[in-house]
């Protein structure tokens, strides 16, 4: 008779505890982001009372958020990690010429220094896409209000060039 491996397994080869171990490691990790998601330590998100304390019935499928409830959540916590980065980094009064923290604070944390005239600074950048319609935006800098979208239609084997004036 086979001894029982506490993961359920009748057999107690190291591949199946190993494999055992790991889905338990996967499973726990995905129930604490479950459990994280809508628990920010920061509270500064909150669930929408469309989601708090829903019991579903019988036969009842989940309310899940749309896409652009999923990224307005995703740009809020990368808002919040660049706002408690940025308070880390001003927190000291000057860094080590050439350190780590003085370039990371002059390319994450500083405007850019305005030099002639801002029209006639151009960015250009090379995206391959599948086709189909896509919403492009544009901002001078990612703190900034003032942003620019278009929407653009590819085409199999076409390329298309956007222009933004910001």
């Amino acid at each position: 008779m086979a001894a029982k491996c506490d993961c359920g397994h009748q057999d107690l080869s190291w591949i199946n505890c190993s494999l055992c171990r790991s889905g338990r490691t996967g499973l726990d990790t995905y129930h604490r982001a479950l459990a994280n998601l809508y628990n920010n330590s920061l509270n500064q998100t909150t669930r929408d009372t469309k989601y708090e304390g829903k019991q579903l019935e019988e036969g009842e499928n989940e309310v899940k958020p749309d896409l652009n409830e999923a990224f307005s959540s995703v740009m809020r916590y990368l808002n919040m990690a660049s706002s408690e980065c940025e308070k880390y980094h001003c927190s000291y009064k000057s860094h080590p010429p050439g350190s780590r923290q003085e370039k990371h604070q002059a390319r994450y944390h500083t405007s850019p220094d305005p030099v002639g005239n801002s029209s006639q600074k151009t960015c250009h950048v090379h995206v391959e896409a599948c086709p189909g319609t896509y919403s492009v935006t544009a901002m001078k800098h990612y703190k900034s209000s003032e942003k620019s979208k278009k929407s653009v239609k590819l085409e199999h084997g076409k390329s298309v060039s956007v222009s933004f004036d910001l």
